[in-house]
């Protein structure tokens, strides 16, 4: 089954001084999040069959050939992303890792106080910020992102090379990315008994929304995002990650976007996300 989840409670955090905007209150996320600072998985949770860390990918962070990933039959009522608009983005690696501690495409700090162990624990743990475009501008995580450091290079390449651009397109810049969750210790969709959430291995972000310059917010919720830029989200999500679920895709995600890395032995990639009026309807 794929990895689900849904919005929680933020963290309360700020980000950079340099960046203009601050988030207002109302845009604190609405459900708490376990913060499981001790390492230890909410009383709705079971503890996995083992508790050892995601290994991380060994390869290189450069795009590789066109190639359709490995996405699974829809079910019905389900849409997948055409296989014509994807392409396998290659995982990041611990030197992608090394290269956004050292300031290069994103803001970010070492996190040792989050779990590196246990039921839930993130490898490497850090605090996205925010994203370096490549003309020095900043654009802001709302709140911080608390992930393993493999998931934020993956989420600050998405954000940088993809969507950033794409909704920028429309005049606007964006200035603020919504976090809708992060590094969370629960059970997937919170439903007791579950398997471990990826969101406990800081290995999962949810997208929320946009904030642009202008002062429009554009969220997921209700098609709030312009159709084009939700096919290229969509396909793009798709191709760099390996469970992409949104609205339309299982009742739990109808007000954000949820990616992980979660690894597989099938190498197959959960793609659902359904935007009315494209082929993947």
């Amino acid at each position: 089954m794929p990895e689900t989840s849904t919005p929680a409670e933020p963290v309360a955090t700020d980000p950079p001084s340099t960046l203009a905007y601050a988030p207002a209150p109302t845009e604190a996320r609405p459900q708490p999040r376990w913060t499981a600072r001790d390492g230890k998985l909410p009383p709705t949770a079971r503890a996995p069959a083992t508790a050892a860390p995601t290994p991380p990918a060994a390869v290189t962070p450069a795009p590789t050939a066109p190639g359709a990933p490995s996405i699974e039959p829809a079910k019905p009522g389900e849409a997948k992303a055409p296989a014509t608009a994807l392409k396998t983005i290659a995982r990041p690696t611990s030197a992608d890792c090394a290269a956004l501690m050292a300031q290069g495409p994103a803001v970010v700090e070492a996190a040792p106080d989050l779990p590196q162990s246990g039921a839930c624990g993130i490898e490497r743990p850090v605090r996205l910020k925010a994203v370096k475009m490549p003309d020095g501008r900043l654009v802001a995580l709302s709140p911080v992102a608390e992930l393993r450091c493999d998931m934020a290079a993956a989420a600050t390449a998405w954000l940088r090379d993809d969507l950033i651009p794409a909704l920028g397109a429309g005049g606007s810049p964006v200035e603020v990315v919504k976090v809708a969750d992060d590094y969370s210790c629960r059970p997937r969709n919170r439903v007791r008994g579950a398997r471990l959430s990826e969101h406990g291995r800081g290995n999962a972000i949810d997208i929320g929304g946009f904030k642009l310059a202008d002062g429009r917010v554009l969220e997921v919720a209700g098609s709030g995002l312009p159709k084009p830029f939700r096919v290229t989200m969509r396909a793009t999500a798709c191709a760099r990650f390996k469970t992409i679920l949104g609205p339309g895709s299982d009742g739990y995600h109808e007000n954000h976007i949820h990616v992980d890395l979660a690894a597989r032995r099938s190498q197959r990639s959960y793609c659902r996300w359904r935007i009315p009026g494209t082929d993947a309807s």
